[in-house]
């Protein structure tokens, strides 16, 4: 304290916080990590989900463009067991190495996409040269409930993707 005259003035040097404050706000700072950890894994979880999806979506439309650029059908087995993805020709050879699913993804197939007496354990789509295809539903469901649904269009052989409703994921 300094005196000026008849009036004193405080004169505050303050130059660092206290251990006090710099507690509190670790504090407040760890209680939001608390709370918002869980919906970053979440994201994390959803995120490597979407990846795989639009993975076996660019594999899909790839065996389309390959057998419309050699003018050759290109078929892609699915084998909704093992999780993996063949490409092959009609001699049944295969055109390159199998796309296999990471662990904690299931590729279902649709049984209405099937023809009739086929099971459901294996399905081939077939990609003709002039872009056409056979038609197919997929669903593809990870461990942390995340489902999404391929649609492979007969006339135009494109893949679209859109999610499924989760009380139908079960099927």
């Amino acid at each position: 304290m300094t005196t000026h005259g008849t009036h004193r003035v405080c004169v505050a040097s303050r130059q660092a916080f206290s251990l006090v404050e710099l507690m509190l706000v670790l504090a407040v700072l760890a209680c939001a990590a608390a709370a918002v950890w869980p919906r970053l894994e979440a994201w994390r979880e959803m995120a490597a989900f979407d990846a795989c999806v639009d993975r076996v979506r660019d594999e899909l439309h790839q065996a389309r463009l390959t057998a419309i650029d050699t003018g050759h059908p290109v078929s892609v087995r699915i084998e909704s067991e093992s999780g993996s993805l063949h490409w092959i020709t009609p001699g049944g050879v295969p055109l390159r190495s199998p796309f296999k699913l990471p662990a904690g993804v299931v590729l279902r197939l649709v049984a209405e996409s099937l023809p009739s007496g086929r099971g459901t354990k294996e399905a081939v789509i077939e990609f003709r040269p002039d872009g056409t295809a056979s038609s197919r539903r997929l669903t593809v469901v990870s461990d942390g409930g995340f489902a999404k649904e391929l649609l492979v269009d007969r006339a135009t052989g494109s893949v679209l993707v859109r999610d499924v409703n989760p009380s139908v994921q079960g099927e």
